[in-house]
């Protein structure tokens, strides 16, 4: 007898079903953890910047600020040469922006970090700037960003960038 070798149609619904069912399980996990890599690439990036900010006031010997616009994506990096009496922006990405979804804010909602230099007309925005030892001005020895998201389904979707007067950058 010549009998067809195949599957049924019964084993092929089985393996559809399986298939859905892993799928339903799988992709929103993978949505999850798309957000979380967003957010946390925003967090390496920001974080970065503060650090290559503070190399530059230790290795070139001049004042370095970092502002930012509260509840925004955009910051800027100056440099001034005079002690403060003009910023001048480094490098050609000016401002610099998060990854989309992912915004700073001052650590209390107040001005953590006096904005109490001129920003060339850029506007007011809270500074931290860092002088020509690495040390930060920031009042009572510590100023805080806060790094933030609107996605509400990840595990982690505000993280505490601190700067301490000795120009440690730490996150929570």
């Amino acid at each position: 007898m010549n009998r067809e070798r195949g599957y049924s149609l019964m084993e092929m619904l089985v393996v559809v079903a399986i298939i859905g069912v892993l799928m339903l399980v799988t992709v929103p996990n993978f949505i999850t953890m798309r957000k979380s890599s967003i957010v946390k690439g925003g967090l390496r990036q920001f974080t970065s910047d503060l650090r290559a900010a503070r190399q530059r006031a230790v290795t070139s010997s001049t004042l370095v600020r970092v502002a930012f616009a509260n509840g925004t994506r955009r910051y800027y990096v100056f440099e001034s040469t005079d002690e403060g009496a003009n910023w001048d922006l480094i490098g050609d990405q000016n401002p610099r922006y998060l990854p989309e979804d992912v915004y700073l804010e001052n650590g209390t909602g107040t001005a953590e970090f006096p904005d109490n230099e001129t920003d060339n007309g850029l506007g007011t925005f809270p500074d931290i700037t860092f002088e020509r030892t690495g040390v930060a001005r920031a009042p009572n020895g510590l100023g805080k960003v806060l790094l933030k998201t609107n996605f509400i389904d990840i595990p982690k979707p505000l993280y505490t960038i601190s700067v301490r007067t000795t120009g440690m950058i730490a996150t929570e």
